[in-house]
């Protein structure tokens, strides 16, 4: 009996060894494939890492270019303190009542002819039948003035009549026109690191999408560039809008009646300035127009004073 139990107590205890051993290579196995699994993942994780890394840094890069554009736009802008620096579109309106119409347009063209810079963009003259069956004369004019002369130019315009209505607008764009030239100058720098892969291009495909992104960098420096050019030429220049009125010389004479005496003397001389200047104009205008019957009468004058100047002294 006790043999027996002897042997019983052996099995048992071999049963368990064989128990503990299955159960440690199982472990074992699960360890070994739990390993492989976190180093397959972790590869994986790298993986996406350094893609996601990759993309990040494109991403920083762009927005660097775009910070630096920025920052070079708003340090011109704050260095552009003076007006002679700054990038301004200049608009004013005026609305004259005057006197004679076609001598009011005469002297604005000939004020336009003396300014360097100056021109006419429109002029337009048109009759309209007013109450009471008045004939209005009426015109639109829209000049184009450097913008250090406008000041004098308009004061000069203004003593041509009454200023009924007089209006001025500004827009500041010089934020516009650094930052445009900023942007030239990082789509400059772009162009040409493109230019530099064209000896590394191995396939037709990398060079059609290195021909498509030169193409749309050029697009934007010229659609860029002719806004550049557009500011310059608005900014340097005033649009000036002019309406003019002729009216009676009554309702001329009662609105000159309400200004301040020295504004009244002024516009009086300026009247007997042009008044003079009109009737030295219409004086040249008649002597040239005679001046051929003056040359007629003397090629035919002359000759018969002389003959009859002989005549008389061989009878006397």
């Amino acid at each position: 009996m006790a043999k027996v139990k002897v042997c019983c107590l052996g099995v048992w205890m071999l049963a368990a060894l064989l128990i503990i051993s299955g159960c440690s290579a199982v472990t074992d196995d699960l360890a070994q494939e739990s390993r492989d699994m976190a180093v397959i993942e972790y590869e994986g994780t790298d993986e996406l890492t350094e893609q996601a890394f990759a993309g990040q840094e494109a991403a920083v890069e762009r927005e660097k270019m775009a910070v630096e554009a920025d920052k070079i736009a708003e340090d011109k802008a704050d260095g552009a303190g003076g007006d002679s620096e700054r990038k301004i579109i200049r608009e004013q309106y005026l609305q004259l009542d005057v006197q004679d119409l076609s001598q009011t347009l005469k002297q604005i063209e000939r004020l336009v002819n003396r300014v360097p810079g100056a021109y006419i963009e429109t002029i337009e003259q048109w009759t309209h039948e007013a109450p009471h069956r008045r004939t209005e004369y009426q015109a639109h004019l829209v000049l184009r003035l450097p913008v250090d002369q406008s000041a004098s130019f308009l004061q000069e315009i203004e003593s041509y009549g009454n200023v009924m209505y007089r209006s001025v607008h500004g827009q500041d764009v010089t934020v516009e026109y650094v930052d445009n030239d900023a942007r030239l100058r990082n789509l400059a720098k772009h162009e040409e690191r493109l230019l530099s892969l064209y000896d590394q291009v191995q396939t037709i495909e990398d060079m059609l999408k290195l021909e498509a992104e030169l193409s749309r960098i050029r697009e934007q420096i010229e659609t860029i560039h002719s806004r550049q050019q557009y500011l310059e030429r608005v900014t340097s220049t005033v649009r000036v809008t002019l309406d003019l009125i002729q009216v009676e010389e009554k309702e001329y004479l009662s609105f000159q009646e309400n200004k301040p005496l020295w504004e009244e003397a002024w516009a009086g001389f300026k009247q007997s300035v042009n008044a003079i200047g009109r009737l030295a104009q219409r004086g040249v205008v008649l002597f040239v127009t005679v001046l051929p019957y003056l040359f007629a009468v003397a090629l035919v004058g002359i000759p018969v004073y002389a003959i009859l100047y002989r005549w008389r002294s061989r009878k006397a």
